[in-house]
């Protein structure tokens, strides 16, 4: 997207990720301007054929402002939607000047452009044009209208489109709260492969909001977001895999929320430190590894079982793993199959005997239950 305009709205590949869309609110203070500016400013549009259009793409992307504008204007009066899109573009957000260069009547005759490629079918147009009706640049707001030409956009496969109707109805920015037509929009978009609409769809599936409740659907999407580069999937599905409750993949969790804290997601690198310091040799845990996990996560279940009221004393005295000698405390969980740990915990000055269930993936995942429990 032009510089000038991501420095406008703040954006980056995912605009509004650096923080949950109500933690931005507290710190800025402006739910509407933020929401919708950050949810509409960084749609992506759609590429023409046209050799002048191709042209222009490859001026703009070597920053030569001036050549793109010329070859996007040649293109545009030759007909081409999507050069007038990209055109319009330009002359609307001033890409390549500074804010005090760019003129009223730029801007104007920019959006002439937009809207006649938005007639003419372009998707990025119609996505722009809907984003300049629901922000009020260049034309007085309108939501009904900004509403109109997004659905259009949708329609057209501009996923992005569907992912910020989705965002205004889940949000209520501009057009009243509905949870139903969030999930519509969001689905749309997920369909078209956005993966912030997967991500979103995929949380309302987990909380059953505004959809019925599918654990199974919302783990699938959340894989999908996080397949396909989304921040906030990435932390959830690394947090997710951190958890020995879970699927336990260290090495996946740990690239996944690398991923997350290049990303700038709140909460990730605090995540990924306190799991980097579970060091083994090697990418992937042993089943012993996992100990430290399951006393944090079943404290008070161990704690039960001692009949102890301290379960930050707890610790694993031994452990013995019948039938499975491939199975040592300095081995790797590269291993595959199910097996039964009889661990010896102690806490309180006393101790038990705890059955664990393992199942190992071969490729360093593994989880566990505890007997009885």
């Amino acid at each position: 997207m032009p510089e000038s305009r991501s420095k406008l709205y703040g954006c980056t590949r995912f605009p509004c990720e650096r923080a949950p869309v109500k933690q931005a609110v507290r710190a800025t203070g402006a739910l509407r301007g933020f929401t919708a500016a950050c949810a509409l400013a960084c749609l992506l549009h759609v590429p023409g054929a046209h050799a002048g259009y191709r042209e222009g793409v490859e001026a703009f992307a070597a920053n030569d402002y001036a050549r793109a504008l010329a070859e996007f204007k040649a293109g545009a009066e030759n007909g081409n939607a999507e050069a007038q899109y990209r055109y319009g573009d330009m002359l609307v957000f001033g890409v390549g000047r500074s804010g005090a260069d760019i003129r009223r009547e730029d801007v104007e005759r920019g959006v002439a452009w937009i809207r006649k490629s938005a007639e003419g079918g372009s998707p990025g147009g119609r996505a722009r044009l809907g984003e300049l009706y629901l922000t009020g640049r260049g034309v007085a707001k309108d939501v009904e209208q900004a509403v109109k030409w997004l659905a259009a956009a949708a329609s057209g496969g501009h996923g992005r489109s569907a992912t910020a109707l989705g965002l205004l109805y889940l949000e209520g920015v501009a057009v009243p709260k509905n949870d139903v037509t969030a999930v519509k929009w969001f689905e749309a978009g997920a369909e078209l492969q956005e993966p912030r609409a997967q991500y979103q769809l995929s949380s309302m599936l987990a909380r059953g909001t505004g959809v019925a409740r599918s654990a199974r659907r919302a783990r699938e999407l959340l894989i999908k977001s996080a397949r396909g580069g989304y921040p906030l999937a990435q932390f959830t599905l690394g947090r997710m895999l951190a958890d020995a409750t879970g699927m336990f993949n260290r090495s996946e969790s740990i690239r996944l929320l690398r991923a997350a804290v290049a990303a700038r997601v709140p909460g990730a690198e605090a995540v990924l430190t306190d799991l980097s310091a579970l060091e083994v040799s090697g990418e992937t845990l042993t089943s012993f590894a996992l100990q430290a996990h399951a006393l944090a996560k079943d404290a008070a279940l161990f704690a039960k079982r001692l009949g102890c009221t301290a379960p930050g004393s707890i610790k694993v005295v031994s452990a013995e793993i019948p039938g499975r000698p491939d199975i040592r405390q300095d081995s790797f969980v590269l291993i595959s199959g199910e097996w039964v740990e009889h661990w010896e915990i102690a806490g309180c000055g006393r101790t038990a005997s705890v059955e664990l269930r393992f199942k190992a993936d071969g490729k360093g995942g593994a989880s566990y239950r505890v007997s009885g429990e």
